[in-house]
C-alpha cells in the first residue's frame, strides 16, 4: 500500500518478517518520562539528544514544504483572539499555557492551514508533547488525507522514537487504512518489528508487545507467537510476570505441534524418543539390578538360617555332654 512507502525508507523495515530473522536494537535507551494526553515530558530530553530535536523540526519545515500544494487557501486568516495569542507566543514562545489556549482555538475553527502553521510552530518548540502529535494527526485526517495524515505520524515518532502511545496510534491508524491490502500482513508484522525496535526495550513497553502479540493471535500462527514471547520473556518489562503466566497457558493449551515450527517439532520429537530410549535402557538395567539383589537376599538367608541351625546344634551337643559329665 501508499503508507508502505514511507515505511520502506526506514533501515528498520526487514525484507523477511520471520522472527527468527529479526534482531532488536539493544542500544536503544530506556528512559522515557510519562505524562497526561496533552502535556509534554520535562527534564532531559527522552531521545537520543539534541540532535534528534533539530532533526525532527528540519523533517517538519521539509515536510510542510513538499505538502504545500495539498494545503487548502483560506478564506481568512487568524480571528482577532486567534491574531491575539499568537502574537503573544511569537513574543514569548516559552508561554506554554498561552499556546494551548491558542491551539484549541484553531482546533475548534478547524481550518488546515490555520491549524498546520499553529500545531508546526508549537510543535518544533515543545516536540515531546505526544498529546498534541495525535491531536495534529486527528486534524489532518479529518481536514486532509491520509497520506498527511501519515507524514504528521511520521514526524511525531522520529521527534519520540521512545512513546510506546505514540507508536500504538500510528499502529491502529495504519490498520484502519490497510486491511483490504494482499500485503496487510507481512506490512504491519513488519509495521510491529519498528516500532518495537524503537520501543520495545522500555520498562513501559508492555502494551506494545501485547498489541503485537494479540495482533499475531488474530492473523498470525503460533510459532510467530512463541517466538514473540522468546523475545518478551527476554525484555525486563512493568509486567512481566503476567506475560510469563500468559505464555504458561498458551503452552498449556495448545499441542506442540502447533506451537512450534516442523524444524523445532522434529528436534523435539528426537529429543523425547532418545529420553524414552533412556529411560527403558535405564529400567531394564535396574530390573536386572532388582534381580540380583533378590538373588543375593536368598543367599543371605539361607546362610543365616545354615548358621543359626548350626548355632543350636552345638548348643545341644554342649548340653549333652554337660549332662554325661554329672551322670558321670
Amino acid at each position: 500500500g501508499y503508507y508502505f512507502t514511507v515505511m520502506a525508507t526506514s533501515s528498520e523495515i526487514h525484507e523477511n518478517p520471520l522472527p527468527s530473522d529479526i534482531e532488536v536494537n539493544s542500544s536503544l535507551k530506556t528512559e522515557v518520562v510519562h505524562t497526561d494526553d496533552n502535556t509534554c515530558s520535562n527534564g532531559e530530553n527522552t531521545f537520543n539528544g539534541e540532535n534528534d530535536v533539530v532533526e525532527a523540526v528540519e523533517n517538519m519545515d521539509a515536510t510542510e514544504q513538499g505538502r504545500e500544494e495539498n494545503v487548502v487557501p483560506e478564506e481568512d486568516g487568524f480571528t482577532e483572539e486567534e491574531n491575539k495569542l499568537w502574537s503573544i507566543v511569537q513574543e514569548t514562545p516559552t508561554d506554554f499555557n498561552t499556546w494551548t489556549q491558542l491551539l484549541q482555538l484553531v482546533e475548534q475553527r478547524a481550518k488546515l492551514s490555520i491549524s498546520r502553521r499553529v500545531f508546526d510552530a508549537f510543535l518544533s518548540q515543545y516536540p515531546n508533547c505526544y498529546g498534541y502529535w495525535k491531536k495534529y494527526a486527528d486534524l489532518e485526517q479529518k481536514l486532509a488525507d491520509n497520506d498527511s495524515t501519515i507524514q504528521v505520524l511520521e514526524q511525531s515518532v522520529a521527534a519520540i522514537p521512545l512513546s510506546v502511545d505514540l507508536w500504538l496510534y500510528y499502529i491502529k491508524f495504519i490498520q484502519s487504512i490497510s486491511k483490504q491490502d494482499p500485503e496487510y500482513t507481512n506490512n504491519m508484522r513488519s509495521f510491529y518489528e519498528r516500532a518495537v525496535g524503537s520501543c520495545g526495550l522500555e520498562y513501559r513497553s508492555d502494551k506494545l508487545w501485547s498489541s503485537y502479540i494479540e495482533w499475531e493471535s488474530e492473523n498470525g500462527s503460533f510459532p510467530f507467537i512463541v517466538a514473540l514471547y522468546d523475545r518478551l520473556l527476554a525484555t525486563p518489562t512493568q509486567q512481566y510476570q503476567q506475560h510469563f503466566e500468559n505464555f504458561k497457558n498458551l503452552v498449556s493449551s495448545v499441542s506442540p505441534v502447533d506451537l512450534l515450527s516442523s524444524e523445532e517439532y522434529e528436534e523435539l520429537v528426537k529429543e523425547v524418543e532418545k529420553t524414552e530410549d533412556a529411560k527403558e535402557k535405564f529400567d531394564e538395567e535396574g530390573h536386572e539390578e532388582k534381580e540380583e539383589d533378590k538373588v543375593t537376599e536368598k543367599r543371605s538367608e539361607q546362610e543365616e538360617c545354615t548358621t543359626d541351625t548350626q548355632l543350636q546344634e552345638n548348643k545341644t551337643n554342649d548340653t549333652e555332654m554337660v549332662e554325661n559329665t554329672e551322670i558321670q
